[in-house]
């Protein structure tokens, strides 16, 4: 099986340090030993590892399908307290019991219906103080882009589109979600948030709260949203241990674009000198380097500030001959 270079991706190496940095925020309130996480670890386990690493109290559970990437995870493996279950994610969700708490990554490679069916699935099947994360492809076709493309093209693609995902549409779709990227991906949000209302619906004992969503592209366009379940009582002060991460989206407001440059080990020593400040604008960074790294000057600075917000998560990769 063919698998992206997910380790070497500056973007999708951010996202999984969110991730980490909502756990040490859950940690303040509840004892994370007492939690199992499951994810799609992939032929090198790089979520897993990240876990490991930083909470080496959570028990792991990796889920994989594929026999050769199995293997691979086998021979990769870094700990007793990883477990490696060969098995489809069907499968393991229809015998998984939801005993004790859980966080789940659900990091889909696809974008289809049975992906928010398996999300539904597994909000109904956890405990409470649970956190579910999922992520999913936001690409919108390029074709819908054009500046030339026809108002039946794009009304072609919506009825296919509402066809497909009927379940899971949201009240304002509309032609406008297909105009903009960004459009696109807050449709795809408002599409999770429409089945997890449909798990845990808000007259129930508990709902699903969201924590945080953010998406980014190496290569393809990739939204993760994580959230909680929460007992509705309990839900006030669920949001206050997150009120004040400054990662925290508690409302479901458009998510954090993650666009991070590609720089080198000297360029990040030199813009580290100046991080992190309040006082640092996008503008200073610039200056600091005193070239663009990006095309043209707003690019350059949409570049600089989303590093300037996320420099502490960029990843170090390294060159090693043996």
């Amino acid at each position: 099986m063919n698998h992206p270079p997910y380790h070497l991706r500056v973007n999708k190496s951010v996202d999984r340090f969110l991730l980490i940095d909502l756990l040490g925020q859950l940690q303040k309130k509840f004892d994370l030993s007492e939690y199992t996480y499951y994810g799609f670890g992939g032929p090198f386990l790089e979520d897993c590892r990240l876990i490991n690493h930083y909470f080496p109290e959570i028990r792991i559970v990796s889920i994989e399908k594929d026999l050769d990437t199995y293997k691979r995870q086998e021979f990769h493996r870094f700990t007793r307290n990883l477990y490696i279950e060969h098995i489809d994610f069907d499968d393991f969700l229809a015998g998984f019991s939801g005993a004790g708490k859980s966080i789940f990554w659900l990091d889909f490679t696809n974008f289809n219906l049975a992906c928010f069916h398996e999300f539904m699935a597994l909000l109904d099947a956890v405990d409470d103080y649970s956190i579910v994360r999922i992520t999913l492809m936001a690409n919108i076709p390029k074709y819908l882009l054009k500046d030339n493309v026809s108002t039946k093209t794009i009304k072609d693609y919506m009825i296919r589109f509402k066809e497909k995902f009927r379940p899971v549409i949201p009240s304002s779709f509309n032609e406008s979600c297909f105009a903009l990227p960004a459009n696109y991906i807050r449709l795809i949000q408002d599409m999770i948030r429409v089945q997890a209302e449909k798990a845990l619906p808000a007259a129930g004992d508990n709902v699903f709260q969201i924590l945080n969503s953010a998406y980014y592209s190496d290569g393809t366009t990739m939204l993760s949203l994580t959230g909680i379940i929460s007992p509705l009582s309990e839900l006030d002060s669920v949001n206050r241990l997150f009120q004040d991460w400054p990662h925290a989206n508690l409302d479901w407001k458009d998510p954090l674009p993650i666009d991070l440059p590609i720089l080198s080990i000297k360029e990040r020593l030199k813009l580290e000198r100046l991080l992190p400040s309040i006082d640092i604008e996008c503008q200073d960074l610039s200056s600091a380097l005193g070239y663009k790294i990006a095309g043209d000057d707003c690019a350059n600075l949409q570049k600089l500030d989303r590093y300037r917000y996320f420099h502490r998560y960029y990843p170090s990769f390294a060159k090693i001959i043996i």
